[in-house]
């Protein structure tokens, strides 16, 4: 979902169809059947559409590692670009903010925000109820008066800082 001022203005949302089979496994997971990837497009072409739609903005998602990790490991393999947008992960966030959470799961986490989440695994269904965990967490962050990025970055360099290993 592309946000600019707090109103969603374009979202993008694509399956992709795989190089190998949907396991059954993740058919449960995500409702995704083999059926419903006939006619999509591979990820060649899906990911450079998506990489033109986040253009050069700030991502927010949660456990962003994972997902840019994959994103700019499949970016350099299949385009030969580079993704190296700013980023802001609801994962560490939530660790920031809510350290008394039994765990930093999107589902979890949602339930304590009283976030409903639709189409649990699969993008935009997680997307959205990033986005409304995000209004939720920017709240917090203005509670502890935190308004900008900067601002928001040094809280999370300085919590960070203070976690104790596993």
């Amino acid at each position: 979902m592309k946000i600019v001022s707090g109103e969603i203005k374009d979202i993008f949302n694509k399956l992709i169809k795989p190089s190998g089979t949907v396991s059954p496994e993740i058919s449960g997971i995500t409702g995704i059947t083999p059926e419903m990837l006939e006619g999509c497009a591979g990820i060649n072409d899906v990911l450079g559409e998506f990489i033109s739609f986040i253009g050069r903005e700030t991502l927010i998602a949660h456990n962003t590692e994972f997902d840019l990790t994959f994103i700019k490991d499949k970016a350099s393999k299949f385009l030969g670009k580079t993704v190296d947008n700013p980023s802001v992960c609801t994962l560490e966030l939530s660790r920031a903010l809510l350290p008394n959470l039994e765990n930093h799961k999107l589902h979890t986490i949602a339930s304590y925000f009283k976030v409903p989440i639709s189409a649990r695994h699969r993008a935009i269904g997680d997307v959205e109820a990033t986005y409304q965990i995000w209004l939720k967490m920017v709240d917090k962050l203005k509670g502890k008066n935190i308004h900008t990025i900067d601002e928001l970055r040094s809280f999370l360099k300085q919590h960070s800082a203070n976690r104790t290993p596993f």
